[in-house]
């Protein structure tokens, strides 16, 4: 068995890697941002970052976007060029993975459930 490729990240242990359309998501711990990366050549696409010095979270992809929640904030990003597209402010605390449904998307945080439009937010 032979390793097709590995790129250098600095801390990817508390977030899950997201497949989508041959781009892979993962939110890279300190400093904290949001990776993406090809598939089939582990070159990273582009990295934005995000407020916090840390972050444990998994992003999640609906429609050419994706999403991430971090602490007090909900982030919406477009999926291929890593263009920040809206934030939301949201209550602080751990949050959960994000869930899609007719163009909106929901996710939890803190004590509070949240639902929000996937374009505007």
């Amino acid at each position: 068995m032979s390793e097709l490729w590995a790129t250098a990240v600095n801390t990817i242990e508390y977030s899950d890697i997201v497949l989508s359309n041959g781009i892979g998501y993962v939110v890279d711990f300190v400093p904290s941002a949001l990776l993406a990366f090809d598939l089939t050549s582990g070159n990273i696409l582009w990295s934005a970052s995000l407020q916090y010095s840390s972050t444990e979270a998994t992003p999640a992809v609906s429609n050419g976007r994706v999403f991430v929640a971090e602490d007090d904030l909900f982030w919406a990003f477009d999926a291929l060029s890593g263009s920040l597209l809206w934030t939301s402010d949201v209550e602080h605390g751990e949050a959960t993975p994000a869930a899609f449904d007719g163009g909106l998307v929901f996710f939890g945080a803190g004590r509070t459930l949240y639902a929000f439009d996937e374009v505007t937010g």
